[in-house]
């Protein structure tokens, strides 16, 4: 069995924001225990359909949440950022920010874009196109120049500036993976706020900005509740509940809200070579297999919001070119 398929489908349903508050607001005092013997609790398969009732604080899927912004493409991205510099997570491909090559590298925005858009659409052990139905494919961007120019000279995989041509320098950099994480929302990106944002106590902590080309972010935790909407191409979360946390061996220090579990649940499902990993893959696999207990899983389209309460451990893979926004909110 795939490590894929032990995380429930997470229901989806359209909230309201008084729903949503009534949601994520601390569940009601149980009342007292009943003398006659509780019923059988419902089988696996009975709680993973998509009509599934949402349970109090768990995860769900807001369909047409966003049906009112307008279309966000990484081409209209172009046209409002266009040479504007940013910072871009830099790192091999298929590991996430605790690799020990990971690093941030600022470059320009039009530059960034070319780059993702010749990637390849998906890492090896993704399972399904990236396309959406209602996405066409991008028309393929001009080269960029001398693209080697906006990468460290110590980046994992990077050309030698001094000595490799233009084309050798885009070949030795393609094995990089470029993911532009939080950056803060554009004020000239026309997305107004959701209600649902301010629903629980009024405070809206941020929005931002998310890019990339079959990109990885590994499982952690967030100290606030969000929502984080998809706007071009297709992306998998993986979420496990706060009491499993230990099943994911949170690292050490500041990165405590990051789980040592350093690659991709469709890596491990496609059984790569990972020789250069702390510990054999099979621990990792492990891990999952536990921390998977009472987890779901959602697939996002365009248009697809997904509600992340606090204290929920996620991971996300893009599967190929996409874009999305995110709020956290208290």
């Amino acid at each position: 069995m795939s490590l894929a398929s032990l995380f429930r489908r997470t229901p989806r349903r359209f909230m309201t924001p008084i729903q949503l508050a009534a949601h994520l607001a601390p569940p009601p005092t149980p009342p007292a225990q009943s003398t006659v013997a509780p019923g059988p609790s419902p089988s696996p398969s009975d709680s993973s359909a998509d009509d599934a009732e949402p349970q109090h604080g768990h995860p769900v899927v807001l369909p047409d949440l966003t049906k009112q912004w307008p279309t966000v493409t990484p081409e209209s991205l172009r046209n409002i950022l266009g040479d504007k510099a940013v910072e871009v997570e830099l790192g091999r491909r298929g590991r996430g920010y605790l690799d020990p090559a990971w690093q941030r590298v600022e470059m320009p925005f039009s530059f960034f874009l070319d780059y993702i858009s010749q990637s390849d659409s998906a890492p090896s052990g993704a399972s399904d196109s990236h396309a959406s139905s209602n996405d066409p494919t991008p028309p393929a961007p001009s080269s960029p120049q001398a693209p080697s120019s906006h990468f460290p000279h110590n980046a994992p995989n990077a050309p030698d500036h001094a000595t490799a041509s233009s084309s050798d320098a885009t070949a030795g950099a393609m094995h990089l993976s470029a993911y532009l994480a939080q950056l803060p929302l554009p004020c000239s990106l026309p997305l107004p706020p959701l209600e649902h944002y301010t629903s629980v106590k009024g405070d809206l902590y941020g929005r931002t900005l998310w890019v990339g080309n079959a990109s990885f972010t590994p499982f952690h935790r967030d100290p606030n509740h969000g929502i984080y909407t998809h706007l071009y191409g297709e992306k998998i979360f993986y979420l496990v509940p706060p009491q499993n946390e230990a099943h994911l061996a949170p690292a050490a220090g500041i990165l405590r809200n990051t789980s040592r579990v350093p690659v991709p649940i469709s890596c491990l499902d496609a059984g790569e070579d990972m020789n250069d990993l702390e510990h054999p893959p099979e621990v990792y696999r492990t891990m999952i297999r536990e921390a998977a207990k009472g987890g779901y899983t959602a697939r996002l389209k365009a248009g697809d919001s997904l509600l992340i309460p606090m204290g929920w451990w996620h991971s996300a893979e893009g599967l190929g070119l996409g874009v999305g926004v995110n709020a956290w909110f208290r």
